[in-house]
């Protein structure tokens, strides 16, 4: 065998490694992307669960004297609240506002997916919906960066109702009545 003979068979066989190399590097180059992808949706689990887990902190204490309470007079209506409940209302917006900023933020950034961000709207719509509440905000809209109180302003106020008085017990009552009829 000649030297050349040699150089071409060691040419050969390094053009199989080489192929061999590519082939190899191919499989860890989809395999590192399946990874970026699966790392890509646990963070994106992880944004949503925060989400969920303050919006049910926020709920939980919600949920609780005085601010039930507070929320059953927004609802029927009435308009009469002392100096302290007013500003236990007030702090109960800033904080749904932060909150919301947040949301708004992550989503932005592609942090959280479409329904936590679309049930999160829904809730700033009702809650802005509420006399006392858009009151309040258009007293303290001033405190809010100008990008957050200008898209607050354009989803959850212009073109939203007010909303009406409710007796929640009576609407609980008929929907209860409603839901009887039809099963039976």
């Amino acid at each position: 065998m000649s030297l050349s003979d040699l150089a071409a068979i060691g040419s050969f066989v390094s053009g199989i490694a080489v192929l061999i190399s590519l082939v190899f590097l191919y499989f860890q180059l989809r395999q590192l992307n399946a990874q970026a992808i699966q790392s890509e949706r646990n963070q994106r689990a992880l944004m949503n669960q925060g989400v969920v887990t303050r919006t049910v902190e926020l709920v939980t204490s919600m949920a609780h004297s005085p601010f039930n309470e507070l929320a059953v007079k927004i609802a029927s209506g009435q308009e009469d609240f002392s100096a302290n409940e007013l500003n236990q209302l007030q702090l109960q917006l800033r904080l749904r506002i932060v909150n919301f900023q947040d949301i708004y933020n992550q989503y932005r950034g592609g942090f959280i997916d479409q329904i936590t961000y679309d049930g999160s709207i829904v809730s700033m719509q009702y809650l802005l919906a509420q006399p006392v509440y858009r009151a309040l905000w258009f007293r303290a809209r001033s405190l809010y960066a100008a990008e957050l109180a200008a898209f607050v302003d354009r989803e959850f106020i212009e073109g939203i109702p007010l909303s009406t008085p409710t007796d929640g017990v009576a609407d609980f009552r008929s929907a209860l009545a409603e839901i009887r009829q039809t099963t039976e």
